[in-house]
């Protein structure tokens, strides 16, 4: 069981050695017995070049692929898989003029065309769930809608944090109020309790003794 998973992780790439020595992973393969990267691109980012050839935007900078190389997928007409490969030649656009040749996957590398791609199909699958869910059929693309659920997550971090400092305040107030009324019935206590002993000894002489007294009057005077 655990070879046949392997199996099928493997299925959708191999590797294969570079001049340079090291390796270099053929990515999205369609057929495993050519070195041909796969790529998903909108048809809004393939331009006319030459008779032979298209020339396609990556991020900010375009790169030269032969036609027969760029074909429509097959569930989708406004999105194409675009083969590039790994030891092919390829011409280089950058956006500041710059043009260079490049073997594929060098190619690869200098366009950061795995970002490309990996961006593509999540624009791709949010296609697909705006085809099944209207609500979200209002935004434009996949950042917009991000950006939406961003801005309601912090509104809704924020009205938290309010009600977290509202909570505490009342707390802390409440806290105040106990505490004070503990501290008034203290000391209401101590002159209950001084009322007591002279109405009970005015008429007497008071049988406290001197230490008490004095302990008595110590209390009364640090009474708030």
């Amino acid at each position: 069981m655990e070879n046949l998973i392997q199996q099928a992780e493997q299925v959708n790439y191999h590797f294969v050695n570079l001049p340079t020595g090291s390796q270099f992973k053929v990515f999205n393969q369609l057929d495993n017995q050519k070195h041909m990267c796969n790529f998903f691109v909108h048809k809004s980012d393939i331009y006319k070049h030459t008779t032979l050839s298209n020339k396609v935007r990556v991020g900010d900078n375009f790169i030269s692929v032969g036609k027969k190389d760029i074909r429509v997928t097959k569930t989708d007409p406004n999105w194409f898989n675009l083969g590039v490969r790994v030891f092919g030649t390829y011409h280089i656009y950058y956006a500041d003029g710059t043009r260079i040749k490049a073997t594929g996957w060098d190619a690869m590398i200098k366009t950061n065309m795995y970002k490309f791609h990996h961006l593509n199909t999540l624009r791709r699958q949010f296609e697909k769930w705006q085809a099944i869910e209207p609500r979200l059929r209002k935004f434009k693309n996949r950042e917009e809608f991000l950006a939406d659920i961003d801005k309601k997550y912090q509104t809704e971090l924020q009205a938290m944090a309010k009600q977290k400092a509202e909570y505490q305040a009342s707390i802390k107030a409440k806290h105040s109020a106990t505490h004070a009324n503990n501290h008034n019935r203290e000391n209401n206590s101590l002159v209950d309790n001084y009322n007591t002993v002279y109405e009970k000894n005015k008429c007497d002489p008071p049988k406290m003794s001197e230490e008490e007294l004095s302990e008595l009057l110590v209390e009364l005077d640090n009474l708030d």
